[in-house]
């Protein structure tokens, strides 16, 4: 069928607010009647239905029933525009735009004066459906006049954030002026307000300019140059690049002022300087030569190497004799140069013969491809496996070996690092942590492994060992620095098997701030910006949700059994057993490639993911009250559709590759999972040839959907022949549907539960199936 014809509300940008107060008078009145509960009712009834159907992606005609009660709505639409929810905030902009003003200048100035994060302005200007921008934009929100115009660039830029513009909708807002035209507009008075601001407001003030100054007049890129020039180092050194700008901006440099800027800057912005020097079309610039002049005079620098390399890198003599001295010496002196590999290696070719050069040659004959990042990861077709070119045991002796010749090696830590995996290959897990917690503890080469280093050592905590293989590290490594972390991840284990009074009594006074800080880069892990206190938090949050689960203990009853798996089903059950290191990443520690996890080998892997998966926890809680004798039917009922409700959340709301890395989920019936006649994918016009190398990946992806959706089914089905009626009935065949695709389900449950709470979402969702253009839905926003 077509498409249905789809009239679209004009705006009223004339309106005022005179209906808004006469309305919040009125329902003021009516409740002081006995008649406002009923009013909210009916506008709730109203707002949930218009909801369902923008989610399920029909055409606003058909969700526009709560129409009739704006601008009363106003103030919980304008809440909504900043739901992290895409389906509420869309239907919420959506409902503001299409009154347009005031109610559109009100719900920017608000957000402007709040800069909260959320859904951002160049979102609000575009079509959802086409992404093209509103023609009448400008007048939409009031920026059309000069004197409301910049009354709202003021305020956005009076109330930005010293932090990351990225993560600021008022900096959003400014970007999308100056994208959409209005820049000249906009930078004089970001000019203005940060050559008054102090130095973190005025760099986030700068980063608001073109980085390349593309449209800016040159009057103004002048200005901006000078003030990034003149602007104190970062403190923060996570944006070193500004260094480089900085020092690009020197005018007229001198051996003197080149060495004060450098001398002004971390260590890290001195050798990304240094290893990033501007050139000119006849080699490097005249500020570039004067610094790295100064820097190699300095015998005590210590990136007098660096400067060394570049030099040479520049075919200039002096960078080649002061190397010499250093290649078959102590390489620790190389370590500098760790930021280039392009360095290193034109090191390597120019010195040869030397202790350095060989022993890069050694690392590649043990780790494949070249030292300088040649590596082959995959095996075959399995995109998964590491590549080994030696077996386990001997390679893990030739790692020691070449350790024990190269300590001072830059590449220390990576052979480190690899000397573990080789560990774990043989399943000596306990002595691959061990070794990490060793590299973590005294870190060697250049540092530039310690990242994976870090997360290997925690995942292995988390999902890689067993409580019995962590007791066995304590015995042996009772004053190890990263002891007390291990006990925490002893304790976590023991509480995800439910021996909570033991998981109290061994975290007990655990003051782990200071050892994340110190050994684990707390503020980095999974670029969450966690901090050492935020961990601490985290866990003192985490014992006392052990000590609320410990309530249900001993599970003597089948009412204690369900309330256990309720707890751990919980949105937020997650954080019962979670790693707090991980800060919500751990998923992200699940690379691919070179760091990835080596199917063949760490099985172990699979099982620490369903010991420490809060679904999986749950649903082992469950099968007792399912296969138990005489269990309660009321409990029987709410089992059954917990088990379809944590196949869905892992199913549709986890990370694919912790649902891989655990497939398939215990207890569940291997028959089900693979009976064709439950449930067959429909066909992928999009689906690669079998020549394809992701072919079996693919498949194996493929399959494992469909075990998923197989097992809800059945579960479902159980439901429904012991409890036709059920009123989780509707919940489950609407997960169905959710989870296949298959409109069926849409059908059952409207011919079974017409009534149900779920019910008009099933007819949304069917009704966009049967109508959406070519067979296809609607995009969401």
């Amino acid at each position: 069928m077509t498409t249905p014809a789809d009239a679209p509300l004009p705006r009223s940008p004339n309106r005022r607010w005179g209906p808004l107060a006469k309305l919040t008078l009125l329902t003021a009145v009516l409740g002081s009647l006995g008649l406002g509960f009923q009013l909210q009712y009916q506008i709730r009834t109203d707002l949930k239905r218009d909801l369902v159907w923008y989610r399920y992606g029909a055409p606003p005609s058909l969700h526009n029933q709560a129409e009739r009660w704006f601008p009363l709505t106003y103030p919980l639409l304008a809440h909504w525009s900043q739901s992290e929810d895409p389906a509420r905030s869309g239907y919420a902009l959506q409902v503001l735009l299409r009154h347009g003003q005031p109610y559109t200048s009100a719900w920017l100035e608000e957000r402007l004066k709040h800069n909260r994060s959320g859904s951002d302005f160049s979102q609000a200007i575009r079509d959802p459906l086409t992404g093209k921008t509103f023609e009448d934009w400008q007048q939409l929100f009031g920026l059309d006049q000069p004197a409301p115009r910049q009354r709202l660039i003021q305020l956005a830029i009076a109330n930005l954030k010293d932090q990351p513009t990225w993560q600021q909708f008022n900096a959003d807002f400014l970007n999308t002026l100056t994208s959409e035209g209005l820049g000249n507009r906009v930078w004089p008075q970001l000019l203005a307000a940060a050559q008054s601001a102090p130095p973190a407001r005025a760099r986030v003030l700068l980063e608001l300019f073109p980085y390349d100054f593309e449209g800016l007049p040159s009057n103004l890129a002048q200005q901006v140059r000078a003030l990034r020039a003149n602007l104190p180092p970062d403190p923060d050194q996570s944006n070193t690049w500004d260094a480089i700008e900085q020092f690009r901006s020197l005018t007229n440099p001198t051996p003197q002022s080149v060495l004060a800027f450098y001398q002004t800057l971390s260590l890290a912005q001195q050798q990304l300087l240094l290893s990033q020097m501007p050139t000119t079309a006849t080699g490097l610039s005249p500020s570039a030569r004067l610094l790295l002049d100064q820097v190699v005079r300095a015998e005590n620098s210590p990136n007098r190497i660096l400067a060394a390399a570049v030099l040479l890198s520049q075919n200039d003599p002096r960078g080649r004799e002061i190397l010499a001295g250093v290649v078959d010496g102590d390489l620790q002196a190389l370590n500098s140069v760790q930021s280039d590999y392009l360095l290193l290696l034109q090191v390597a070719q120019a010195f040869p013969d030397s202790r350095f050069s060989r022993a890069c040659r050694e690392y590649a004959a043990i780790r494949g491809g070249t030292y300088f990042g040649d590596y082959r990861p995959t095996v075959g077709d399995d995109w998964h496996e590491v590549q080994r070119r030696l077996p386990a045991a001997s390679e893990a002796a030739r790692w020691r070996g070449w350790l024990a010749d190269y300590p001072d090696h830059p590449g220390a830590d990576d052979a480190g690092y690899w000397l573990g995996r080789s560990l774990e290959w043989q399943g000596q897990r306990v002595e691959a942590l061990q070794q990490f917690a060793n590299l973590l503890a005294t870190p060697t080469g250049d540092g530039d492994m310690q990242s994976a280093i870090r997360d290997r050592f925690l995942l292995l905590l988390d999902v890689g060992t067993t409580a019995q293989e962590l007791d066995q590290f304590l015995k042996a490594n009772a004053q190890h620095p990263l002891a007390p972390v291990v006990r925490y991840a002893l304790a976590l284990h023991l509480a995800r098997s439910h021996a909570y009074d033991q998981a109290l009594a061994l975290s007990e006074g655990l003051a782990l701030a200071d050892l994340s800080q110190q050994y684990l880069g707390a503020g980095s892990l999974g670029e969450s910006g966690q901090n050492a206190s935020e961990i601490q938090t985290a866990f003192e949050a985490q014992r006392q949700r052990w000590r609320h689960l410990s309530q249900w203990l001993p599970l003597d009853t089948p009412q204690k059994r369900y309330a256990l798996a309720s707890a751990w089903a919980a949105e937020d059950g997650w954080k019962n057993g979670y790693l707090v290191f991980y800060n919500g990443s751990r998923t992200a520690q699940l690379a691919f490639g070179i760091y990835s996890n080596d199917a063949r080998d760490n099985t172990e892997i699979a099982d620490g993911y369903r010991r420490a998966n809060a679904n999986v926890v749950a649903l082992a809680l469950l099968w007792p009250l399912l296969t138990g004798p005489n269990p309660p039917a009321e409990l029987v009922e709410k089992s059954r559709y917990l088990q379809v409700a944590l196949l869905y959340r892992q199913f549709i709301s986890y990370p694919p590759p912790e649902t891989e890395a655990m497939h398939p989920l215990p207890q569940f019936a291997a028959g089900v999972g693979a009976d064709a006649s439950l449930y067959t994918p429909a066909a992928d016009p999009y689906a690669p040839p079998p020549s394809d190398p992701y072919y079996l990946a693919y498949r194996a992806n493929r399959e494992r959907e469909a075990w998923y959706v197989r097992q809800a089914i059945d579960a479902t089905h159980q439901l429904l022949a012991q409890f036709p009626q059920s009123r989780f009935g509707d919940d489950a065949l609407l997960s169905l549907y959710e989870m296949s695709g298959d409109a069926r389900f849409l059908d059952q449950l409207l011919a079974r539960f017409p009534q149900g709470d779920r019910a008009e979402e099933a007819r949304a969702a069917r009704f966009v199936a049967r109508h959406a253009p070519d067979g296809q839905p609607w995009p969401l926003p």
